[in-house]
């Protein structure tokens, strides 16, 4: 049976009474997080109502993405996420460094960071792992004295994600414009939802 699915408006407005274009069906899905709660995966194309909106899921599959120096902090956003209620993911690689069953650091202070990343396939990876999931969630926490630190990997992924609907939020808030001059208006394109380090503000 589908599962229920309720779409508000950024302001709270019930979706309904604006009228909707098409219909998304959700599938319910059983979820390995503790707690046993049941996750709704989106299936079909995204819905077109003419204004931005908030879809909201009873709970969601939320992908945790961010930069590999965030790795320790992107591995406690997961567990926190499947404590609050989610279907949360992330690379498995992040977790066995966490769990000190890979160690890549001599590799990346050789300058090998992109052989790494061709002989693993991660852009390719992530794209798959991100299409499993209703949501990503940046981590995105003060790098090299950039707050709110975005990297151009983090970009591609965010895109990846934007481009097959799915929602995107900020751990932290958006990057200031001086700090990522570069591409801080292809950020700003996406709408990400910026939870302000609160991530009990993603819906459950």
């Amino acid at each position: 049976m589908p599962e229920s699915v309720q779409y508000v408006s950024r302001a709270g407005t019930p979706m309904g009474t604006i009228g909707v274009a098409t219909k998304q069906t959700y599938i319910a899905k059983q979820k390995p997080c503790p707690g046993g709660r049941v996750a709704a995966r989106r299936q079909n194309s995204p819905l077109d109502i003419g204004g931005e909106f908030l879809i909201t899921y009873r709970d969601m599959k939320v992908y945790v993405i961010g930069s590999s120096k965030f790795t320790h902090r992107m591995v406690e956003v997961k567990q926190q996420l499947c404590v609050l209620g989610h279907d949360a993911g992330i690379g498995e690689d992040y977790e066995r460094i966490v769990r000190g069953e890979l160690d890549d650091h001599s590799r990346h202070n050789a300058g090998e960071t992109a052989d790494i990343k061709r002989e693993r396939d991660y852009l390719r990876y992530h794209y798959k792992r991100i299409m499993e999931h209703d949501a990503v969630i940046v981590v995105n926490d003060t790098k090299g004295g950039i707050k709110n630190y975005i990297g151009a990997n983090v970009l591609i992924e965010m895109a990846q994600a934007y481009v097959h609907d799915k929602l995107i939020y900020l751990l932290n808030d958006m990057p200031a414009k001086d700090d990522l001059p570069m591409y801080i208006d292809e950020i700003q394109a996406m709408d990400p939802i910026a939870l302000g380090g609160d991530l009990r503000r993603i819906p459950v």
